[in-house]
């Protein structure tokens, strides 16, 4: 069963519908956690990059930690850009009932057209363990600090906390929701994983 703790914004709608275009699909292997992006195309003034990846063990792991954002990043002609939110479209299960693996999306800000050759580095995995008390927590001073932006978390089934389902990480200023969002992490998994593509 999947309970949602706020509302689901029309990324994350958009991701859930969203099919797969193969033919796009590059992999990278760091040490048996494999990740692969899925589809990179802009989406109006943004940039939207789908990926899944193996989970390293049944905890619920991110490509991102709000007071670390320069560890994922898109880089071109040596700038680097951080995503502005983070998103999850679906969890893949083993025959077991395991959850084995977990699709995403990560959405820039779009690069200038005039940058062609883009490459998206994701220096390392988090693993976030919340509650009901600790989300709930945090979704309330970011609402009452921003009104555009929450935190999203589920029950999924395999999963052994709630899942941090959608991290709006442009908004993660302020240093109370840090300190509580650091908190969350339990364990890091280091790459890095990379990956090329055209700005179209």
């Amino acid at each position: 069963m999947l309970l949602a703790l706020g509302f689901t914004s029309g990324f994350l709608l958009q991701s859930f519908l969203k099919s797969e275009q193969p033919d796009q699909i590059q992999a990278v292997n760091i040490d048996g956690v494999y990740m692969k992006l899925m589809d990179a195309h802009p989406e109006g003034s943004y940039y939207r990059l789908d990926l899944c990846y193996r989970l390293p063990d049944g905890h619920d792991w991110l490509m991102t930690s709000p007071s670390s954002r320069e560890t994922t990043y898109i880089l071109f002609n040596d700038y680097q850009v951080a995503p502005f939110e983070e998103g999850t479209t679906r969890w893949k299960y083993s025959s077991t009932s395991e959850v084995v693996e977990r699709c995403g999306y990560l959405l820039f800000y779009r690069p200038d057209p005039s940058f062609r050759e883009l490459t998206l580095v994701v220096s390392r995995l988090y693993a976030y363990h919340t509650d009901y008390a600790e989300c709930e927590s945090i979704r309330k001073r970011m609402s009452d600090l921003y009104s555009f932006a929450s935190l999203e978390c589920m029950e999924v089934s395999g999963i052994n906390s709630l899942a941090l389902v959608q991290v709006p990480l442009q908004v993660l200023d302020d240093r109370i929701i840090l300190n509580q969002m650091d908190k969350l992490i339990i364990k890091r998994y280091e790459g890095p994983w990379q990956f090329s593509f055209i700005n179209e």
